[in-house]
C-alpha cells in the first residue's frame, strides 16, 4: 500500500560507524606487538633528524629499518592524527 519493499520498512537502521575499528597496536620484530604511541615516537625521532624531511610514504623504508611492518593507510592515518604530513608543516 505505500509503495516500498517490506524488507525496507521492518529495517532498523544502525546507528554506530560501518567496518572495523582501526587497530591500536603494531608489529615491531624485536619487541614484538606495540602501542601505537610507540610509533608515534619512532617517527618523531626519525622527524628530528636534521636531513630527514619525508612524507608518510618515504616513512616506510625508515620504519622498516626499525623493525616495524605496517601498511600505508595506518601510516597515513598516524601521521595526519599527530600533524607530521609534509603538506600540514609547510602551511602551519
Amino acid at each position: 500500500m505505500v509503495g516500498i519493499v517490506q524488507s525496507s520498512y521492518y529495517r532498523i537502521p544502525s546507528l554506530s560507524k560501518k567496518g572495523k575499528k582501526p587497530s591500536e597496536f603494531t608489529y615491531n620484530e624485536p619487541k614484538g606487538l606495540v602501542n601505537q604511541d610507540t610509533v608515534i615516537e619512532s617517527i618523531k625521532a626519525i622527524l628530528s633528524h636534521e636531513f630527514i624531511d619525508c612524507g608518510y610514504r618515504l616513512m616506510t623504508s625508515y620504519l622498516q629499518r626499525n623493525g616495524y611492518q605496517i601498511n600505508h593507510k595506518k601510516r597515513y592515518r598516524i601521521m595526519s592524527g599527530e600533524g607530521l604530513l609534509k603538506l600540514e608543516n609547510r602551511i602551519n
